[in-house]
């Protein structure tokens, strides 16, 4: 019986350790489930139940054996090892409190979200984080030329790393424009495009404002490649040559020195003024051949009709009218004061399929000129189109903004049917509207470069304005995104996802604005009709020896007579020929307009 009495108290205080030990790590709660609770709490709540019940069961038989034993020794001794016991049993909860408090409060809410993040989750698109965007984009270093295909323009790699191209017939269908701050890329990528197009055999013309260091080279590389003449106008270090006013019908010649010279009509008291210079302008160009029409001629021709208007001694002699001033001014440019005869002959250079290199400043009197000789050509494009002989030519802009005048942006949506491709470089995608002819709408400008230059390439920014309008451009996708997705707070402060998602399908960009503004240099978004956007790595072209420029630089300029001005005879001095005497007959003279 003793043996037996001491066995179930064994049992009992087994029973009561058990107890004890998950009271403390289960902690005291309530004993019966929630009704919205899961597995694991149905599971934690009965073990809870067992665990009082073994405790209940030690201090029940502890109280029974205390009355039914009634040896002295028997007693002292259990009396002593349940002291101990009791002692022990005290340490042992508050040691598995302890480890349920710091399991709960810590352990828990890790194990929590590790298992969230080892989740296999349904598939969906949350919003973009610039954080992981700005390690998603970065620059790759490549060779463009590896990637060439016939019929094709390659312009640089995909996301997924293979070469993306677009096909020939889409671009020559649409001018393109090339938008980025300095420095994102824009040069990069107008050299891969310039490589090609010389390959292709096509006609290439590139205004420079700016002066890029490497296009001119290759330029002058791929054309000696091909075989084709490599023109240069070198406005502001003085290379080759250019006779403004001689090409093209006298209308056109007409037109281009109103231009020049502003003689537009504008609506204001100063049109009265503007209308006699632009009759004696009128009577110049009819009077001078083309072949004959340099600015030395122009500006003497032009004061024998003043005078003829005016008639001698009159007081409008003493000023000169601002076509006098701005010929002078004009003179005194080496590379224009030239004979016609000499200097670059836009017409035979877009038969030839040249390649023209015209670099300019941002403004003054370079930039006038290259602005007139943008004129002529897109007047030549259209009057005798490369595509009527199965031709195309490229013409690319770099600062667009500053050579783009009112016939200019006119003629966009007549040269785009004539063969010609135009490639429009900004900083920024609204500054067409700060053109430096003040006479285009800005609204109406902007609004005919948009439908005209379908394909855009456009590089990051951090402008808030801009990225949402690239944004806004690349289109809509339908997505699934997490609307919420709760937490609850457990025992001891211990916050653990609750494991339910709610999800909702809505419209987001195919680029974000996130994206945008993550991409670093030589990244570009391409959009274009018929094709969704598209993220485009560009790299540079190999390096090029500055010698096949060199060498076709001085081979024409050997062909060329150039005008040697001093500084003291920059400003030229004509000697108005003398009024008829009345009795010869003198054609009547028109009225101002």
């Amino acid at each position: 019986m003793q043996a037996f009495v001491l066995a179930a108290l064994r049992g009992a205080d087994a029973l009561g350790w058990f107890g004890v030990l998950c009271i403390g790590l289960l902690s005291i709660a309530p004993l019966a489930p929630k009704s919205d609770a899961n597995s694991w709490e149905v599971t934690a709540a009965l073990a809870r139940r067992l665990a009082l019940i073994g405790v209940f069961a030690k201090l029940v038989a502890s109280g029974v054996f205390w009355v039914f034993l009634s040896h002295p020794d028997l007693q002292s001794g259990w009396l002593a090892r349940e002291k101990a016991e009791a002692l022990s049993m005290t340490f042992a909860f508050m040691g598995a409190l302890t480890l349920r408090i710091l399991g709960l409060r810590y352990l828990a809410p890790a194990l929590s979200s590790w298992l969230r993040s080892r989740r296999i989750a349904q598939e969906v698109e949350g919003k973009t984080d610039i954080r992981d965007e700005m390690t998603k984009y970065k620059p790759i270093v490549f060779d463009p030329e590896q990637l060439f295909v016939d019929n094709m323009m390659t312009l640089g790699k995909d996301k997924n790393g293979d070469a993306l191209r677009i096909p020939i017939r889409a671009f020559k269908s649409t001018h393109v424009q090339i938008i980025g701050a300095t420095g994102r890329g824009k040069g990069v990528l107008l050299q891969t495009i310039y490589s090609q197009v010389v390959r292709m055999g096509f006609g290439a013309w590139y205004f420079d404002p700016k002066g890029d260091e490497f296009i001119p080279v290759i330029l002058a590389y791929e054309a000696a490649r091909a075989g084709v003449p490599f023109y240069v106008l070198d406005l502001v270090h003085k290379k080759g040559a250019y006779a403004p006013f001689s090409g093209g019908t006298i209308e056109e010649r007409t037109e281009r020195m109103n231009t020049a010279f502003m003689l537009e009509r504008g609506g204001a008291e100063s049109d009265y003024y503007k209308n006699t210079e632009r009759v004696l302008l009128r009577r110049t160009v009819q009077s001078v051949g083309s072949q004959q029409a340099d600015l030395k001629t122009l500006e003497a021709t032009f004061a024998d009709h003043k005078l003829r208007h005016f008639g001698k001694g009159n007081k409008n002699l003493e000023n000169p009218m601002t076509v006098e001033a701005m010929l002078q001014e004009w003179q005194s440019l080496a590379t224009v004061a030239v004979s016609p005869k000499a200097g670059l002959d836009v017409g035979k250079a877009i038969r030839d399929r040249a390649v023209v290199y015209v670099r300019c400043a941002l403004r003054g009197l370079t930039a006038d000129v290259a602005s007139v000789l943008l004129i002529e050509l897109t007047d030549e494009l259209i009057k005798a189109p490369p595509s009527a002989r199965g031709e195309h030519i490229v013409l690319g802009l770099d600062e667009a903004a500053t050579l783009m005048s009112a016939q200019v942006v006119t003629s966009l949506t007549a040269v785009r049917s004539t063969g010609t491709t135009m490639m429009l470089a900004y900083q920024a995608s609204g500054q067409v509207r700060n053109m430096r002819d003040q006479r285009v709408d800005k609204d109406a400008a902007e609004g005919t470069v948009n439908i005209n230059c379908e394909t855009r390439l456009i590089y990051g920014t951090t402008i808030e304005e801009t990225a949402e309008q690239i944004s806004l451009s690349s289109g809509n996708k339908r997505v699934l995104t997490v609307m919420g997705e709760g937490a609850e707070v457990g025992g001891w402060g211990g916050e653990r996802w609750s494991g339910k998602r709610s999800f909702r399908e809505e419209d987001a960009a195919l680029i974000t604005t996130d994206t945008i503004k993550a991409l670093p240099e030589r990244v570009a978004v391409l959009l274009r009709p018929n094709a969704t956007a598209e993220i485009v790595w560009t790299c540079w072209m190999p390096k090029r020896t500055p010698d096949a420029y060199n060498a076709a630089v001085k081979q024409w300029e050997a062909s060329l007579t150039l005008p040697s001005l001093k500084p003291e005879q920059k400003t030229i001095q004509l000697q108005v020929p003398p009024r008829p005497a009345p009795k010869k007959a003198i054609p009547k003279e028109e009225s101002p307009e």
